[in-house]
């Protein structure tokens, strides 16, 4: 009977993994998996010796907050690893933890794959080699990382992106204004803050400050924030009752409600990337510790760092990161999208060269598939 340890530090790869595991029970009913991840991964049966998601911070600073919690998983998950010799761990995403972890178990005998590649093309080449030593076989979801290994011996495969797989719209702008009390004909504007509490934090109050200002040059102007889980939903009305425009806050249908917005203000990550899918315009934002933000720009080795400007090798979004965060500049950009049709239209066109860059679905299939040809190698 085939067993995994699967590894997925953060909301969007604890989704990620608990679709690729459902692929892997499909293909291979017998398949057993344990690991550290969140509740997506527990509710497909993977059984979880942690929920590290409901722990996840973003930045160098905010980790450090939580290093004792992080070592901990750190020593448990080896421990297990060491007493259960697993057929094949399986890393998802979550590079900080994950590459820590691979470096402490390579000596096992265990495979390791990856999925979902580290971020090497933002960190600079030098930390290929080091992924080069560690891992037995790396599953890309972004065309462009093929040619990062291209001049190594790792295996490397591109899987496609499994963002193609799990976005699904259903109801209509008509639909959903209806139900929420808005107005079909007027500008419809999303708020996407982020999953994370240091997110929120640092982004829907400037996006709230930054739809007043928007609401005095377009008095019609109507906003929706997208919540990522319900559990910041008490926190987020607190926040939010300041505000005197109509104002839908979701947790529900979130595909739905992006795709049924005109523009978009939206936390840099996965999300930039699900709302180019839906080929909505948005302003990127991100706003992290200024120790954490010192350190990234020493760091970060390309010009931009939303996804949607990544893939598509060229800045065809507004991105607002860190001091350019203010209420007036998003109120201004995101105006500039309302007020201008021809640039509208253009980032509308250059989404969609955005959206056939990332290949084909099928990505959780693909890479189920691939994990089980390296298992039955060692079986």
């Amino acid at each position: 009977m085939p067993k995994l340890f699967i590894v997925a530090g953060e909301e969007s790869s604890d989704l990620h993994a608990a679709n690729l595991f459902l692929k892997l029970k499909e293909l291979s009913p017998e398949i057993k998996a344990y690991g550290v991840g969140g509740q997506r991964m527990a509710g497909v049966g993977v059984h979880l010796l942690e929920d590290m998601a409901s722990h996840a911070v973003i930045g160098f600073w905010e980790v450090l907050k939580k290093y004792v919690y992080f070592k901990k998983v750190m020593e448990s998950s080896i421990q297990w690893l060491k007493e259960n010799r697993p057929d094949a761990v399986i890393l998802v995403d979550s590079p900080g933890f994950n590459l820590r972890l691979a470096g402490r178990i390579q000596g096992l005998g265990i495979p390791i794959i990856y999925y979902i590649c580290p971020q090497v093309w933002a960190w600079g080449h030098n930390r290929v080699h080091q992924i080069e030593k560690l891992i037995d076989k790396m599953m890309v979801i972004l065309p462009f990382e093929t040619r990062l290994f291209q001049n190594s011996e790792l295996e490397t495969v591109f899987v496609g992106h499994p963002l193609l797989d799990i976005i699904k719209v259903n109801k209509t702008r008509e639909f959903l204004c209806r139900e929420a009390h808005l107005d079909t004909q007027s500008p419809l504007i999303t708020f996407l803050p982020g999953s994370r509490h240091q997110e929120i934090e640092h982004h829907l109050p400037v996006m709230i400050e930054a739809a007043k200002r928007i609401c005095r040059d377009m008095p019609n102007a109507q906003f929706v924030l997208v919540l990522a889980n319900s559990k910041d939903l008490t926190r987020v009305k607190k926040m939010a009752e300041s505000c005197s425009y109509p104002l839908a806050i979701v947790t529900e249908d979130k595909y739905d409600w992006r795709a049924a917005c005109d523009v978009a203000m939206v936390c840099s990550g996965t999300a930039t990337l699900e709302t180019a899918i839906l080929g909505i315009p948005m302003v990127i934002v991100y706003k992290v510790a200024w120790p954490t933000y010192i350190l990234a720009r020493w760091l970060i080795k390309i010009p931009y760092i939303g996804l949607v400007n990544v893939v598509a090798e060229k800045k065809i979004v507004s991105e607002l990161i860190q001091h350019e965060l203010t209420a007036d500049n998003l109120a201004s950009e995101t105006m500039r999208l309302l007020k201008d049709e021809e640039i509208y239209q253009g980032v509308k066109q250059e989404l969609v060269r955005v959206r056939h860059a990332l290949g084909d679905s099928g990505a959780s299939q693909n890479a189920a598939m691939e994990i089980l040809k390296t298992i039955q190698k060692t079986l």
